[in-house]
């Protein structure tokens, strides 16, 4: 079975998250293994505990390896985890939590087979039931609690997806017409610009430094209505909430059109 691995790029680090420093180029490490990752972020963290409150460098590591570019940045002297999937800010996880969430996001790959244990009973006492049929079962138990554990971590905040009705293609079209254009959450480092053309196609981009564009993703849309105010319904899917004209809301963040 394939290893699977995660490109990384760490940003204001050493190549070994021991030290931060604005002046420290970008690194990038190729083909790292999850517990490499791990390994990474356990530096980090104690990284974070010794970062000044006031500093230049702002440390992260960004982490390929799925559909989506993952980043886990220190603020405040712990460690959060950034997708397009949470807000701005990201959210409070600890280590674990972060490599659950990596592994949810990257591709699957063929799950090693599990080996049953052994079961020994008294050989006076015959077995009810067959061997075969309670090892399957107690497989089966151990894997329904792995999946419900990594799925109680990566789940959604339950109010992202509200109930929705589509709208014909025509209004569709109209509405895309409507709020095509670029918007952002602000222009510094950190902040996020959504860019909505009129064929449906979104383009979701991250700011660095000087407001480059340092990640990006893209989605397609399509009009819809929510309690009866007009949004847009991603392939994901999530609603993005037109609020008015100028004013758009995605994953709880909220988008202002740029100024021309």
């Amino acid at each position: 079975m394939t290893t699977q691995t995660f490109h990384l790029t760490l940003h204001h680090l050493s190549t070994d998250a021991k030290a931060a420093s604005a002046s420290q180029p970008d690194h990038e490490l190729p083909r790292v293994t999850i517990e490499q990752l791990r390994d990474l972020l356990v530096a980090l963290a104690a990284t974070a505990v010794h970062l000044p409150a006031v500093s230049a460098a702002t440390p992260e590591i960004r982490i390929r390896g799925g559909k989506d570019t993952l980043t886990v940045r220190v603020s405040d002297g712990q460690l959060r985890f950034v997708s397009w999937e949470t807000k701005a800010g990201g959210v409070g996880l600890n280590i674990d939590q972060i490599i659950a969430r990596v592994n949810f996001s990257a591709p699957r790959s063929e799950p090693a087979a599990l080996r049953p244990a052994r079961v020994y009973a008294p050989e006076e006492t015959p077995e009810k039931l067959p061997r075969w049929l309670k090892v399957s079962g107690l497989i089966a138990a151990i894997l329904v609690i792995n999946c419900t554990t990594v799925w109680m971590l990566i789940k959604p905040p339950p109010d992202l997806l509200s109930e929705f009705e589509l709208l014909p293609a025509s209004a569709s079209s109209e509405l895309l017409g409507m709020v095509a254009g670029e918007y952002e959450t602000g222009t510094r480092e950190g902040d996020r610009r959504i860019t909505i053309q009129p064929d449906g196609a979104l383009q979701l981009s991250k700011y660095g430094q000087k407001r480059t564009v340092i990640e990006g993703n893209t989605k397609t849309v399509r009009g819809a209505l929510t309690s009866g105010q007009p949004a847009l319904l991603t392939n994901d899917p999530y609603l993005l909430q037109i609020k008015d004209p100028n004013t758009v809301v995605l994953y709880g963040d909220t988008y202002k059109r740029k100024s021309l």
